[in-house]
């Protein structure tokens, strides 16, 4: 693009006129004159037109943190995008994915095999998809629009590639984040991939790494305190009632409720206890 902007500021030998010499009459010097000025004129607006152009591009978003050097798996096993805890939280149903409101898939048969590919269009629009992809973003591009940290919704549109079952954002692509219905060329990054096609590489990681069990729906549900309030406000130290352990320390100082009212073996039933000197006599 920079090439072709370039190309059209040259200026080439065929297309200046000749110049016009002291021995012509007034009119051709004054026709020679006016054709000058035209030509004179078109320069500045030509200039500020590419100048504009090459500040359009200018101003467009870059990339901020360039990780093109790590190989593409490496990015996925050190989690250089941050997503795990998004992915998990996925995965355990307390959040939704962000939905696919348009896509178009390809298929052709290539000398390699089945080539797939397509396009597709995410949007944000939950306060969990909003917090993740404004902080994938801000993280790993700069120069994004003014109006993203207030944005209700935000739409991604990406082509793609598939190979051996795993999408990944085509890397020659020029992937678009719509705002307000205005769309905004990003330069490719490889956390696009991680965030949008990135759900089969963080679930081979945890297994790879052998990381904790993911927190399930209902102890995120019961908080980290809710042992201390199952136990009646108990003090450090001490066991939930369900525990065998505590089960025995609260019985070892009185007696089974049991005891009171069942009979010892071979004794007299709990009507007949209650008569004592009375049956005497």
């Amino acid at each position: 693009m920079f090439d072709d902007v370039m190309k059209t500021n040259e200026v080439h030998s065929g297309e200046i006129g000749p110049r016009v010499s002291d021995g012509d009459d007034a009119r051709e010097e004054k026709s020679g004159s006016q054709g000058r000025g035209a030509k004179n004129r078109r320069g500045p607006v030509a200039a500020i037109a590419i100048g504009g152009g090459l500040m359009a591009i200018a101003c467009g978003p870059g990339v901020k943190r360039d990780l093109s050097a790590v190989p593409v798996g490496q990015v996925g096993f050190d989690d250089l995008c941050g997503l795990q805890s998004y992915y998990d939280t996925l995965a355990i149903k307390q959040a939704t994915p962000p939905a696919v409101i348009d896509a178009a898939d390809v298929e052709r048969i290539a000398e390699s095999g089945t080539a797939r590919g397509g396009r597709a269009r995410f949007a944000f629009e939950t306060d969990f998809q909003l917090t993740t992809v404004k902080r994938i973003l801000g993280e790993n591009w700069k120069d994004l629009p003014p109006g993203l940290p207030a944005a209700k919704r935000i739409e991604l549109n990406v082509a793609w590639s598939e190979r051996a079952g795993l999408r990944r954002v085509a890397n020659n692509s020029s992937p678009e984040l719509v705002m307000d219905g205005a769309a905004v060329t990003l330069p490719y990054h490889v956390c696009l991939s991680e965030l949008l096609f990135g759900e089969k590489i963080y679930q081979r990681r945890r297994e790879v790494l052998g990381l904790a069990p993911r927190p399930t729906a209902h102890s995120l549900a019961l908080g980290p305190d809710a042992g201390a309030q199952a136990d009646g406000g108990a003090s450090d130290g001490e066991l939930p009632p369900s525990s065998p352990r505590r089960a025995a320390s609260a019985d070892a100082g009185s007696p089974a409720a049991a005891s009171s009212t069942s009979p010892a073996p071979g004794g007299p039933g709990p009507a007949s206890a209650g008569t004592g000197p009375l049956g005497g006599k």
